[in-house]
């Protein structure tokens, strides 16, 4: 997994498929600073050693074994409370519920590059307002 040190985005899900999946789609719409993670806590300790590791968006799956997608951001938002980070909740699951997502972009799994696509030009466009 690739993991330098200017990711764009990055991708947090325990499944290596998905995350191959994931960074084979940002590739093909034109993101090449991707990194792949699977396991939340890596990311956690990575963007703890400095500040200018910070993504500009992150896809987290929402479960986890340890520290599911919506602990995450909560963590992430409790230890940088002013990041500009982008957030987007995977999941199988269709019953979440509006608490779970935290305020995040949300892509159900399945997915496709459109909507991969859809959340990354809604994201960049709120962003250069």
């Amino acid at each position: 997994m690739k993991t330098d040190q200017n990711c764009r985005i990055i991708i947090i899900d325990d499944d290596y498929g998905v995350c191959s999946m994931f960074e084979s789609i940002l590739r093909h719409i034109g993101f090449n600073n991707v990194c792949c993670f699977n396991s939340a806590f890596d990311v956690i300790e990575r963007l703890q050693t400095s500040e200018d590791l910070l993504p500009e968006f992150i896809f987290v799956d929402f479960l986890m074994p340890t520290m599911n997608g919506g602990q995450f951001l909560d963590l992430v938002n409790d230890i940088f409370p002013n990041n500009n980070i982008g957030f987007c909740i995977a999941s199988g699951c269709s019953n979440l519920e509006e608490k779970d997502l935290r305020g995040s972009y949300f892509i159900p799994k399945p997915f496709s590059i459109d909507t991969v696509k859809n959340i990354l030009d809604d994201f960049y466009k709120k962003k250069s307002v």
